[in-house]
């Protein structure tokens, strides 16, 4: 097993704004804090990679 803690907070990092009060990027017009910071902290990086292979 590879350790992909490094990949994961990585990820995070990337989908997540700057700021958290900008607008969220999801298209939803709320700002990030409000939106999808909760779903962020649960992130889970085998169901993202499932989004993938399942379209």
């Amino acid at each position: 097993m590879e350790d992909i803690t490094d990949l994961k907070k990585a990820l995070k990092e990337r989908l997540m704004p700057a700021n958290v009060y900008e607008d969220c990027p999801c298209g939803s017009g709320t700002k990030y804090k409000f939106c999808c910071a909760k779903t962020m902290k649960s992130f889970d990086l085998d169901d993202y990679l499932k989004s993938f292979s399942a379209g």
